[in-house]
């Protein structure tokens, strides 16, 4: 039996003919080449099937097919599952990366303490088109030596969490839930590996974040719920709105952290402390643009 190449791929998606073979080729284009690419078509009744299959063309890549729309939720722990190499990473079909993006990120590994368990590129924003909207600050890099360090800055500072794409290692992402069911479930998952260890960021833009109305970033919240899971129970707009029902998850996560009663009740006060004041600027911004007419009421 053949052992794993160094990296898996696992690329998820549902009806995503109109970006998804740009989004193939920049994976297959890459420089660092010794890779698996999974992709998992959810029941897609576009062409993406058809693309898909003509993809496994080149023997790095394998396609499977979902009879009934399990979810992303679903489809995204499903890729990772059934992939078995040390590094891994995530890909979106609407999404694009440059051919360089595998090669930097394995060797910031190289020149790393085993304690790293993600590396992520410099983010550059795309329009629907492919043409640049500029520049994302992800702001994410947490090199912290401590657990808490590390989730303080990531309650301070997270927005587009576009980390999750980045270049992960396998037996820290095991220690996670994934991706679950909820709205910001990637977030807490970004929590989770943080409470593994280091994150750090490769300087170079090298990945390209596609903002389109058809992605789910521009959902409402509910729309966002049913993309996660065709069968979510639906919530009301206050708490789809919401951002307390994620610090609860991510204080839940904490709760499970091996580490000392102590150590977790310090690191669970010092998050919610930054998370609640994180809200109250937010707020109090919004507040400001409201009253000079330029934002909706804030809640």
């Amino acid at each position: 039996m053949n052992a794993p190449p160094p990296v898996s791929i696992g690329l998820p998606v549902r009806n995503g003919e109109r970006y998804l073979e740009l989004a193939i080729s920049d994976l297959l284009a890459q420089t660092a080449g010794d890779f698996e690419l999974l992709i998992s078509d959810n029941a897609s009744d576009d062409g993406t099937e058809e693309i898909g299959r003509a993809a496994t063309r080149d023997r790095r890549v394998s396609y499977v097919r979902q009879s009934t729309n399990i979810g992303a939720a679903a489809n995204y722990n499903l890729v990772f599952r059934r992939t078995a190499a040390p590094f891994f990473r995530w890909a979106s079909h609407d999404d694009r990366c440059a051919p360089t993006h595998l090669q930097a990120c394995l060797e910031r590994y190289e020149s790393s303490a085993p304690d790293l368990v993600l590396v992520y590129p410099a983010t550059m924003l795309i329009d629907e088109d492919g043409d640049e909207i500029g520049p994302y600050d992800d702001n994410f890099e947490l090199s912290q030596t401590s657990a808490r360090g590390r989730l303080v800055h990531l309650a301070r500072n997270w927005n587009l969490c576009n980390p999750v794409m980045g270049l992960m290692r396998r037996s820290a992402a095991e220690r996670t839930r994934l991706i679950d069911t909820f709205r910001t479930s990637d977030l807490v998952f970004l929590a989770e590996l943080a409470l593994a260890g280091t994150v750090a960021e490769v300087p170079e833009t090298l990945f390209l974040r596609r903002i389109h109305s058809g992605s789910a970033l521009q959902g409402e919240g509910t729309e966002v719920s049913t993309w996660l899971d065709p069968n979510a129970r639906r919530r009301s707009r206050l708490v789809e709105r919401s951002t307390l029902p994620v610090l609860g998850e991510i204080l839940r996560s904490v709760h499970r952290h091996p580490a000392s009663a102590v150590e977790r009740a310090k690191i669970e006060v010092a998050v919610s402390a930054a998370w609640i004041g994180r809200r109250v600027r937010a707020k109090g911004g919004l507040a400001k643009l409201w009253l000079r007419g330029l934002a909706r009421k804030p809640l």
